[in-house]
This record gives C-alpha cells, structure tokens and sequence, in this order.
C-alpha cells in the first residue's frame, strides 16, 4: 500500500497539512469529537429532546429547570442499584 503524500493533497485542496494528516490517520475534527464532559448518552440525548418535542407539540413551553430535570431522572434511571448517578451542572 502506497504512503499518500500529505503535503501534495494539502495543496490540492488549500487545507492545512496537520489536517490532511489527522484525516488520513482516523482523528476526527474536534466538531466531529464527543465532548469528554458529557453526561447523556447519545440514546440518552434522543429520549430528552423527544420530551422537548413531545412538550412542543402540546404547545407547552418546556422551562429549564424541568429539562435539567428530565435529564437528572434519565441518568438516575440509567444508574446501576448503589452506585450514584453523574451529577450536572447548571448549564
């Protein structure tokens, strides 16, 4: 298998050489990386914004404390008997 040549494909398409090689090496752009800090799991995340959804289709106005709810109790319930679940923050 031939080594691609990095610097040529970087002037092919105007991008920055560290770029072109974290690509071509499997590491992804930090828009396309998970954030380390987050809590819900992307199933987790899906169950929450259709609780949004399901409060804007009945045209109620979903509050912030009642999503940071709503995301507290699925991390509680995801939570294994005696352990404690992931703790957020305000934001």
């Amino acid at each position: 298998m031939d080594k691609p040549n990095i610097t040529k494909a970087a002037k092919a398409k105007a991008a920055l050489y560290k770029r072109v090689y974290n690509r071509i090496n499997g590491i992804k752009s930090k828009m396309e990386q998970r954030s380390p800090n987050r809590k819900l799991s992307p199933a987790q995340e899906a169950a929450l914004l259709a609780y949004i959804d399901r409060m804007d289709r009945l045209s109620c106005s979903t509050l912030i404390h009642q999503v940071h709810s709503a995301a507290k109790r699925i991390l509680r319930i995801a939570t294994r008997d005696g352990e404690e679940p992931p703790t957020l923050g305000r934001n």
